[in-house]
């Protein structure tokens, strides 16, 4: 019995974090953690759900507990966005970021090209790249990008994962002529914007296959 009911608030956490059921009791959320505690993206979706309702003291402690979890995780852009969320909600002082950034340099990540790439930064440089992040949550089946949009973002993928689809003949229209697919996940990096005084347009379709932020 013990083992079904733990079978059921997993396949119900799996849902919440794909974006397929949402959870709008605090009561129920609740009781969904003292199952699974440890999971650092239920508690993140928690956090969102008590600062939707307004209670942010609560949210903030939420955002932090998410923070740790994932920071031990070794998901370091997820640690970095609900750092973020927590610090609009408590501005912190300039040591405090620096502090924050400094502990999570320490830390032992699997080296990928995001994680070399936040650590290659300079604090000043971090700090600028940071402010321009918009956190993005989209639930399984959304579409990220269409061949032939104009390319405006760089997509950092902190959990979940995307498909990306070329196509080869952009110029003519031709969506019969598709070449590979290959699927992108959490650290990996999308997004064709540079140089950024040339307009670039997209040769991919890109679609979520679960919950992606």
């Amino acid at each position: 019995m013990v083992e079904d009911r733990l079978s059921k608030y997993k396949s119900i956490a799996r849902q919440v974090l794909d974006g397929k059921i949402t959870i709008d009791s605090v009561s129920e959320f609740k009781t969904l953690l003292q199952i699974l505690p440890d999971n650092p993206g239920l508690h993140a979706i928690f956090a969102d759900l008590l600062e939707n309702k307004k209670k942010f003291n609560a949210a903030a402690i939420s955002y932090n507990t998410a923070t740790d979890l994932y920071i031990r995780s070794g998901m370091l852009l997820s640690a970095i966005l609900t750092k973020m969320m927590f610090w609009r909600i408590h501005k912190p002082s300039f040591q405090e970021v620096r502090e924050f950034f400094s502990s999570i340099r320490k830390e032992k990540y699997q080296e990928t090209d995001l994680s070399k790439f936040f650590n290659g930064l300079i604090f000043p440089e971090l700090i600028a790249i940071v402010n321009c992040l918009e956190r993005v949550r989209l639930s399984a089946g959304q579409i990220v990008r269409k061949t032939g949009d104009e390319e405006d973002y760089l997509y950092f993928i902190a959990s979940g994962i995307v498909k990306d689809t070329i196509y080869k003949s952009l110029e003519t229209g031709n969506k019969a002529d598709k070449g590979k697919s290959k699927f992108l996940s959490e650290n990996d990096v999308f997004g064709d914007i540079f140089p950024f005084e040339e307009k670039r347009i997209s040769r991919f379709d890109t679609e979520t296959t679960c919950g992606v932020e």
